[in-house]
């Protein structure tokens, strides 16, 4: 008598597609149930919710303003080449709100921040420091601008004036010469009046010229000196236009220091 053939031996002699593997294997694998779904996406979805908040609350933060728009500017020309900083983007872009008045770069920034690197906050108050600096140094520099155009402008009325002066002395000169030839032909024997009226005169003329003279001689003097003063001006001047210049490299360099963590943050 034949035995019948059992079920068995057909499922071990077939191969098994997908299906068939887990249908028969259902009752020793572990599938989460929805219920479980459910929740982890609920807990997922009030995590993002506590970062968007505290997000936000950095970017209302007005003591970090200036803070998020400085690192918002130079995230903004980090990111002209959309490769760097791309990672950071990504991360960030999770926790961006759907409806806000601010561009991606400035979460960028507020979220970095969250991040907690410190480095960058003393990096900017450093910068802000140096920005004061360069505003103190800007307007000695426009006030010594000013002196030495006021010091020019006196050194160019000198020059006019003293200019006048000879003019003024020359022809003073002539007259009192003419007068002292008129005495000389005259003598003190002739016409004693008009001998004496044209000593007097003479006289007059020859006060005037040596009061022109020793005007000419106080602003030839005041000349030399205002010379002197617009040198000393001019190297002020040189010293601090150097120094802003420097400023304005150590607060360049500074920025180059932020591109650099901003690069470590994103190859962290």
């Amino acid at each position: 008598m034949l035995n019948p053939v059992r079920p068995t031996l057909v499922i071990e002699s077939a191969p098994l597609s997908f299906l068939q593997v887990v249908l028969l294997t259902a009752s020793s694998v572990f599938l989460p149930c929805e219920l479980d779904l459910k929740i982890a996406m609920t807990e997922a979805s009030e995590a993002i919710k506590k970062i968007q908040e505290q997000l936000v609350y950095i970017m209302q933060d007005k003591e970090l303003k200036s803070v998020i728009d400085f690192l918002a500017d130079i995230i903004r020309d980090i990111r002209r080449d959309p490769y760097y900083l791309s990672g950071i983007y990504y991360e960030a872009q999770r926790f961006i709100p759907e409806k806000t008045h601010y561009d991606e770069n400035h979460w960028i920034a507020v979220y970095i921040l969250y991040l907690g690197n410190s480095d960058l906050i003393e990096l900017y108050k450093e910068i802000e420091a140096i920005n004061e600096e360069i505003i103190i140094a800007d307007k000695y520099l426009q006030m010594l601008d000013k002196e030495l155009q006021a010091s020019q402008e006196v050194i160019w009325a000198l020059y006019e004036y003293i200019d006048k002066l000879n003019g003024f002395l020359e022809e003073l000169s002539k007259n009192a010469n003419v007068l002292y030839e008129k005495l000389s032909s005259l003598g003190k024997t002739n016409n004693r009046e008009l001998y004496e009226s044209i000593l007097k005169r003479y006289y007059f003329l020859d006060d005037i010229v040596h009061a022109i003279e020793d005007r000419i001689d106080k602003a030839n003097k005041e000349l030399v000196s205002a010379d002197e003063d617009m040198g000393k001006m001019k190297e002020e001047h040189e010293s601090a236009r150097r120094y802003l210049k420097e400023l304005e490299r150590e607060r360049n360099h500074i920025v180059d220091l932020v591109r650099n963590v901003l690069e470590e943050i994103e190859h962290s």
